[in-house]
C-alpha cells in the first residue's frame, strides 16, 4: 500500500495552476488576436461607408455585405473562445479544488506562552530570560 504524500499532491497542484494559466493565457491572446480584426474590419467599414456616402455619391451599403458578414464570423469565433476560456478555468479549478481536499491542514501550533514573573522585592511583573533588572525597583533578577 502507498503512503499519502502530501508534497506530491503540492507539486500537481501547482503543475496544474501553470498549465492552467498557460492555457487560458493561449486562449486570451487569441482573444486579442480576434478583437484587434474586429476592429479592423469596423475600421475598413468606415472608410469604404465614407467613400461611398462622400465621394462616390452612393448611399447603397451593399458593398459592405462582405465585411459584416466577416465581422459576424469573428463574433462567433470570440464567443466560442471566450466558452472554452470559462470551460478550461472552471475544469482546472475544479480538480485543483479536489486535490486541495486531499492534503490535510497543516496543525496550528500554539502560540508560545511568553513566561512571566513577579519580582521578589516590589512584585513587579518580569519577563525571565529577557528582563534582568526590575523595572520597578532595579531589583537584580535571577
Amino acid at each position: 500500500m502507498s503512503t499519502f504524500d502530501s508534497n506530491k499532491v503540492r507539486a500537481d497542484i501547482a503543475d496544474l495552476k501553470n498549465k492552467r494559466s498557460t492555457l487560458l493565457l493561449s486562449i486570451q491572446n487569441d482573444i486579442d488576436n480576434i478583437a484587434a480584426k474586429k476592429h479592423d474590419d469596423f475600421a475598413a467599414i468606415g472608410e469604404r461607408a465614407y467613400t461611398l456616402a462622400r465621394i462616390e455619391g452612393s448611399d447603397s451599403l451593399a458593398t459592405l455585405d462582405l465585411a459584416f458578414a466577416n465581422i459576424d464570423n469573428l463574433n462567433t469565433q470570440l464567443a466560442a473562445k471566450e466558452q472554452k476560456k470559462l470551460e478550461i478555468s472552471a475544469r482546472y479549478d475544479e480538480e485543483i479544488e479536489i486535490l486541495e481536499k486531499l492534503i490535510p491542514p497543516e496543525p496550528v501550533q500554539p502560540a508560545a506562552a511568553t513566561a512571566q514573573a513577579f519580582c521578589p522585592s516590589c512584585g513587579k511583573l518580569y519577563r525571565p530570560g529577557e528582563d534582568f533588572f526590575c523595572m520597578g525597583c532595579g531589583t537584580k533578577l535571577t
